[in-house]
């Protein structure tokens, strides 16, 4: 039967598995580590006396590591599509209505190791989006909420009173 995979394709696809496990894992990290780092500076500094605003440069490794996670996410993303386009090939699924790629053989797939970006998600053959995933749903609510929580520290700390602020912003006009 022409669909059974030989053991290079076997050997392809967990490779291509490990890569995706690889990238789902760095992800991971970065969440843990930004959370570590970030409940170590709050810790010292809401230790220290003249603290000010300085607890706001926790603001920095946020971006970073929302950075870091967008990013792994989307290698991620990218070799799945790249594994279903192989998957694709093997299970001879009609590709009429894909862009033309450089990989449309069982041998060219398995030598060709590269990311496979997408703009849209397409259901009938497996594809998920690409591109910008800072706002993803499974990346945006940790560091919105570490960015609030930063910010509501920072301002208790500070003794930050807003209502004061706010009346004093409308009587000064």
């Amino acid at each position: 039967m022409e669909n059974i995979l030989n053991d290079d394709e076997r050997q392809y696809l967990q490779m291509m598995q490990d890569n995706i496990t690889r990238m789902a894992t760095n992800s991971a990290n970065a969440k843990t580590w930004l959370v570590t780092l970030v409940a170590g500076i709050l810790a010292i500094g809401c230790n220290i006396e003249d603290v000010d605003y300085w607890l706001l440069l926790t603001i920095v490794p946020i971006f970073v590591f929302w950075y870091l996670d967008a990013y792994y996410l989307n290698i991620e993303r990218g070799l799945r599509n790249r594994e279903q386009r192989f998957l694709n090939i093997v299970k001879a699924v009609s590709l009429s209505d894909e862009v033309s790629s450089s990989i449309n053989t069982r041998e060219e797939a398995i030598f060709i190791f590269k990311m496979l970006n997408k703009n849209t998600d397409n259901q009938t053959l497996g594809y998920v989006k690409t591109g910008c995933m800072f706002f993803n749903n499974s990346v945006w609510p940790v560091y919105v909420m570490l960015l609030v929580t930063v910010l509501l520290i920072t301002g208790l700390v500070n003794d930050w009173s807003l209502s004061e602020q706010f009346m004093n912003f409308l009587t000064s006009e």
